[in-house]
């Protein structure tokens, strides 16, 4: 069923989503087939059903994830981090200095969010 492929393939992404987005998502692919729900969004019968239909799908509280981690995975991002990088060292004639070269951590910057169930 492409509507838990879809959830699927976004949890394997690490951006799953709610139980609400997800009925919005649900209704909005219903509408393309010319279904629509009672109130405008499935019911919590229909997402019963749909759990026992389809045990793989939980709800669970999602690990919180910092943004700029995620941005950073991005093959691009890499690319011109160390572009920046090589730039910085060349400006400030590091290339064989690398002992002025110092490593600095984000210990007090709160990057972490915190989705909701």
């Amino acid at each position: 069923m492409k509507l838990v492929d879809y959830a699927g393939n976004r949890a394997s992404l690490g951006i799953g989503f709610g139980k609400r987005p997800f009925f919005v998502y649900a209704s909005q692919f219903a509408e393309k087939f010319g279904v629509k729900f009672v109130n405008g969004l499935p019911s919590e019968q229909w997402w019963s059903g749909l759990k026992r239909r389809h045990p793989e799908l939980r709800l669970r509280q999602p690990e919180g994830t910092a943004a700029v981690r995620h941005k950073c995975m991005d093959p691009v991002e890499v690319a011109k981090y160390f572009q920046a990088m090589k730039q910085v060292i060349g400006e400030n004639n590091l290339t064989n200095n690398p002992g002025r070269i110092w490593n600095m951590d984000e210990s007090g910057i709160q990057l972490e969010h915190r989705p909701a169930k």
